[in-house]
């Protein structure tokens, strides 16, 4: 399933399907650890998770009933498979393997936006860091380094200046060292680099990178490198909007039933008639 589609049909349905949970809103807390295995296989689990999601495509497409608990599984597993923040990812795939309802509604509503936060001062932390890095190699790297670095800096985009930190700099340092370093030596560089993107990156870059890495063959590899990794990222990116566009619409549809249900007038009781006096 796309997620475009997944993102147009939750958008419609969330008003439908999310009022039971209103007045049942869960206390914050952290996801349970998943269950032990009983007698289901590695195989077996996989199997009736791949029945579960074809049922449930089968269902979206053909415009059926789906109910609030399959639209949060649906929503969670998208976040465990591309969300961009990997406590995100693995805390989502922890949710899904409980198989409570209880907790997808306490994941989106309660943990989510405190991983979220957490996630925002990382990201944070790790601009600062690489802002730090990039300063010094534009005043103390070789020509090519310092001239890169620079135009990196000058982007003011944090984006830009992760990129160069996780990728620009070997590629400067390297052009910087071009009488210096053989194809070798360049190739096994250009290898290391994609492994440490595959290891850090996105489900699409992790995917694509991956499979470069499995070819064994430098110019594969290369490739990735020099643009498979930026069309990936964008894949990526363009995953996580989605997302980001399903949860907003979610939130919308739980906070106008609530403010709804909180204006609805409220019934009096009857007044008892009279006795009548002796």
């Amino acid at each position: 399933m796309t997620r475009a589609r997944f993102a147009a049909a939750i958008a419609g349905l969330l008003v439908v399907v999310l009022l039971p949970q209103t007045a049942n809103a869960a206390v914050p807390v952290a996801p349970k650890a998943a269950p032990a295995a009983k007698s289901l296989t590695l195989q077996s689990w996989i199997a009736r998770q791949q029945a579960a999601e074809a049922e449930r495509e089968r269902q979206l497409a053909a415009g059926g009933p789906i109910d609030d608990t399959e639209l949060n599984r649906m929503l969670i597993q998208d976040l465990a498979d591309y969300d961009e923040d990997a406590e995100v990812r693995k805390a989502a795939a922890a949710v899904l393997l409980t198989n409570d309802p209880d907790e997808f509604v306490a994941f989106l509503n309660d943990a989510l936006p405190i991983y979220r936060a957490a996630a925002t001062e990382r990201r944070k932390r790790v601009a600062e860091a690489n802002r730090s890095s990039v300063q010094e190699w534009a005043e103390t790297g070789g020509p090519i380094v310092r001239q890169r670095a620079a135009a990196a800096l000058a982007t003011n985009d944090d984006i830009r200046i992760s990129d160069f930190v996780a990728i620009g700099h070997a590629a400067a340092v390297a052009a910087d060292r071009q009488d210096e370093i053989n194809a070798a030596e360049q190739a096994k560089t250009i290898k290391a680099r994609v492994e440490q993107l595959v290891g850090s990156g996105g489900y699409e870059v992790r995917s694509a990178g991956q499979a470069a890495l499995d070819t064994e063959d430098p110019v594969t590899i290369a490739a990735f490198y020099d643009n498979g990794f930026a069309e990936a990222a964008a894949r990526d990116t363009a995953a996580q909007q989605q997302i980001e566009a399903a949860l907003t619409a979610r939130t919308k549809a739980v906070n106008d039933l609530a403010d709804l249900a909180s204006r609805a007038p409220r019934r009096r009781s009857p007044v008892p008639p009279s006795s009548p006096r002796p």
